[in-house]
């Protein structure tokens, strides 16, 4: 008797973050999400896309990567739970962020 195992290939251009995520978490997958944006922005690469479930994320966002013109770093706030299986409602960022060349930044309240 044989079996043979397959891994499900992930996406790795997508990184997925929850307030309820561990960044221990891979983050390629909405149940594997990051905790915090940082630790996504972290790991981003030019060309990859970071969804952020709804909720309330309290911390300082300082990118160490830069996407180009025809690859942007996309950080979209998932305000209708399209990614995720959870219940509609703001993304909310507390404190400061900071904007560089090469990001696009869709659907966040940012509150201080």
């Amino acid at each position: 008797i044989s079996a043979s195992l397959s891994a499900e290939s992930q996406d790795t251009s997508k990184i997925y973050v929850r307030a309820d995520g561990s960044n221990s978490n891979d983050g390629y997958s909405a149940s594997n999400a990051k905790k915090t944006i940082a630790a996504a922005i972290a790991m981003a690469d030019p060309g990859e896309t970071i969804y952020v479930a709804p909720g309330t994320y309290n911390e300082m966002i300082v990118p160490v990567k830069s996407g180009t013109i025809d690859k942007p770093i996309s950080i979209i706030a998932d305000t209708a739970c399209k990614m995720f299986p959870a219940t509609a409602g703001p993304v909310i960022l507390m404190g400061t962020t900071l904007i560089i060349l090469g990001w696009i930044l869709q659907t966040l309240l940012i509150s201080r």
